[in-house]
């Protein structure tokens, strides 16, 4: 992290600033650098996402694989009934 308050005098002394303008810029740059993130904190992330959406996906294709398997179980009960009662 910076300094603000030295930052801000160096813009004063070095470039002619005014000094709320060098304040202004210098807690401006403060909270841009404190926002900033790491490559390694974007890798974490999106590792965490990505195992996530793995998982997501593993719960949904156990529930479309129960679901096929009902409506097949309708489908041939209600052919062996139609066979059955006709």
């Amino acid at each position: 992290m910076i300094d603000t308050q030295a930052y801000a005098a160096r813009l004063e002394a070095e470039d002619n600033l005014d000094p709320n303008v060098a304040r202004v810029i210098a807690r401006e740059r403060y909270y841009l650098e404190d926002r900033a993130v790491t490559k390694s904190e974007l890798r974490e992330e999106l590792t965490g996402l990505r195992e996530g959406i793995r998982k997501e996906i593993a719960e949904l294709e156990t529930k479309l694989t129960v679901r096929m398997g009902i409506m097949w179980m309708a489908a041939v009960s209600v052919l062996a009934a139609m066979k059955f009662f006709s």
